[in-house]
Protein backbone atom coordinates (compact mmCIF):
# COMPACT_ATOMS: atom_id res chain seq x y z
CA UNK A 1 0.00 0.00 0.00
CA UNK A 2 1.37 3.42 -0.70
CA UNK A 3 1.40 6.22 1.90
CA UNK A 4 -0.41 9.39 0.59
CA UNK A 5 1.70 11.86 -1.72
CA UNK A 6 3.57 14.82 0.54
CA UNK A 7 1.05 16.90 -0.33
CA UNK A 8 -2.16 15.50 0.75
CA UNK A 9 -0.61 15.12 4.35
CA UNK A 10 1.08 18.71 4.11
CA UNK A 11 -2.54 19.97 3.69
CA UNK A 12 -3.99 17.67 6.16
CA UNK A 13 -1.23 19.04 9.02
CA UNK A 14 -2.77 22.85 8.05
CA UNK A 15 -6.00 21.68 7.98
CA UNK A 16 -5.86 20.33 11.98
CA UNK A 17 -3.52 23.70 12.49
CA UNK A 18 -6.34 25.70 11.44
CA UNK A 19 -9.31 23.69 13.06
CA UNK A 20 -7.51 23.72 16.52
CA UNK A 21 -8.63 27.30 17.85
CA UNK A 22 -11.94 26.17 16.58
CA UNK A 23 -12.18 22.79 18.36
CA UNK A 24 -11.02 24.84 21.60
CA UNK A 25 -6.98 24.39 21.53
CA UNK A 26 -5.53 27.21 21.12
CA UNK A 27 -1.70 28.06 22.48
CA UNK A 28 -3.44 30.49 25.40
CA UNK A 29 -5.41 27.42 26.71
CA UNK A 30 -2.09 25.08 26.69
CA UNK A 31 0.16 27.56 28.77
CA UNK A 32 -3.16 28.39 31.23
CA UNK A 33 -4.22 25.33 33.66
CA UNK A 34 -7.09 25.29 36.33
CA UNK A 35 -6.58 25.52 39.88
CA UNK A 36 -9.12 24.27 42.68
CA UNK A 37 -8.35 23.43 46.34
CA UNK A 38 -9.61 23.92 49.38
CA UNK A 39 -8.84 27.15 51.99
CA UNK A 40 -8.89 25.83 55.78
CA UNK A 41 -8.00 27.02 59.48
CA UNK A 42 -6.31 24.99 62.13
CA UNK A 43 -8.38 22.00 59.94
CA UNK A 44 -11.34 23.57 59.33
CA UNK A 45 -12.73 24.75 55.67
CA UNK A 46 -13.16 28.51 55.61
CA UNK A 47 -16.08 29.76 53.75
CA UNK A 48 -16.53 33.02 52.20
CA UNK A 49 -12.94 33.76 51.65
CA UNK A 50 -12.06 35.80 48.55
CA UNK A 51 -8.53 34.28 47.60
CA UNK A 52 -6.29 36.32 45.79
CA UNK A 53 -3.66 34.87 43.38
CA UNK A 54 -1.37 37.77 41.44
CA UNK A 55 1.97 37.01 39.58
CA UNK A 56 4.36 40.40 39.77
CA UNK A 57 2.48 43.08 38.06
CA UNK A 58 0.30 40.37 35.82
CA UNK A 59 -3.91 40.09 36.13
CA UNK A 60 -5.52 39.45 39.91
CA UNK A 61 -6.66 36.34 39.45
CA UNK A 62 -9.50 35.10 42.20
CA UNK A 63 -12.39 33.24 43.69
CA UNK A 64 -14.87 32.95 46.93
CA UNK A 65 -14.68 29.56 49.11
CA UNK A 66 -18.03 27.74 48.93
CA UNK A 67 -19.32 26.87 52.38
CA UNK A 68 -16.55 23.22 52.39
CA UNK A 69 -14.12 25.74 51.71
CA UNK A 70 -13.70 24.82 48.38
CA UNK A 71 -12.89 26.89 45.30
CA UNK A 72 -11.94 27.63 42.06
CA UNK A 73 -9.65 30.38 40.75
CA UNK A 74 -11.12 32.29 38.13
CA UNK A 75 -9.15 33.87 35.35
CA UNK A 76 -10.11 36.24 32.46
CA UNK A 77 -13.64 36.31 31.05
CA UNK A 78 -15.33 34.19 34.24
CA UNK A 79 -12.65 30.95 32.77
CA UNK A 80 -11.40 28.88 35.16
CA UNK A 81 -8.10 28.99 33.64
CA UNK A 82 -5.15 30.73 34.87
CA UNK A 83 -1.69 30.91 33.62
CA UNK A 84 1.27 29.09 34.97
CA UNK A 85 3.28 31.05 37.29
CA UNK A 86 4.16 31.65 40.56
CA UNK A 87 2.18 33.66 42.78
CA UNK A 88 1.79 35.99 45.50
CA UNK A 89 -1.57 34.75 47.49
CA UNK A 90 -3.70 36.57 50.12
CA UNK A 91 -7.47 37.03 51.14
CA UNK A 92 -10.15 38.59 52.00
CA UNK A 93 -13.41 37.79 53.24
CA UNK A 94 -17.02 37.99 51.88
CA UNK A 95 -19.75 37.63 54.81
CA UNK A 96 -22.37 37.15 52.25
CA UNK A 97 -24.25 33.60 52.14
CA UNK A 98 -24.13 32.03 48.11
CA UNK A 99 -27.63 31.43 49.16
CA UNK A 100 -30.25 34.48 50.25
CA UNK A 101 -32.65 31.77 51.46
CA UNK A 102 -29.95 31.25 54.90
CA UNK A 103 -30.10 35.08 54.75
CA UNK A 104 -33.48 34.98 55.75
CA UNK A 105 -33.74 31.47 57.87
CA UNK A 106 -30.61 31.89 59.96
CA UNK A 107 -29.75 35.82 60.07
CA UNK A 108 -26.23 37.30 58.71
CA UNK A 109 -23.57 34.46 58.29
CA UNK A 110 -21.45 34.51 61.36
CA UNK A 111 -17.82 34.95 60.86
CA UNK A 112 -15.41 31.85 60.73
CA UNK A 113 -13.41 31.12 63.83
CA UNK A 114 -9.71 32.71 63.53
CA UNK A 115 -10.68 35.13 61.14
CA UNK A 116 -9.17 38.41 62.27
CA UNK A 117 -5.62 36.28 62.64
CA UNK A 118 -6.44 35.01 59.35
CA UNK A 119 -7.12 38.50 57.94
CA UNK A 120 -4.00 40.20 59.90
CA UNK A 121 -1.39 37.36 58.92
CA UNK A 122 -2.74 37.02 54.94
CA UNK A 123 -5.13 40.34 54.35
CA UNK A 124 -2.75 41.90 52.98
CA UNK A 125 -0.58 40.97 49.76
CA UNK A 126 2.80 42.64 51.04
CA UNK A 127 2.38 41.18 54.19
CA UNK A 128 0.98 37.59 53.19
CA UNK A 129 4.28 35.00 53.54
CA UNK A 130 2.17 32.50 51.47
CA UNK A 131 2.96 31.56 47.76
CA UNK A 132 2.16 29.43 45.31
CA UNK A 133 3.63 27.75 41.96
CA UNK A 134 1.54 26.56 39.25
CA UNK A 135 2.99 24.64 36.96
CA UNK A 136 -0.04 22.38 36.10
CA UNK A 137 -3.19 22.05 36.68
CA UNK A 138 -3.83 21.79 40.34
CA UNK A 139 -6.91 20.22 41.71
CA UNK A 140 -5.80 19.55 45.26
CA UNK A 141 -4.31 22.59 46.72
CA UNK A 142 -4.54 22.78 50.62
CA UNK A 143 -4.43 26.61 51.47
CA UNK A 144 -3.77 26.23 55.09
CA UNK A 145 -4.06 30.04 56.71
CA UNK A 146 -2.97 29.19 60.26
Amino acid sequence: MRSPPLASRRSLAVGLLLLAPIAGCSCENIRNVRVSGVATHQGNPVPGLVIFFQEGEGPRFWCISDAEGKFTLTGEHGVELIPRGNYDVWIAYDPQPADPVSMIMGGPPKDPPGLKQMLAKYGKRDKSPLKVSVNGAMDDVALAFD
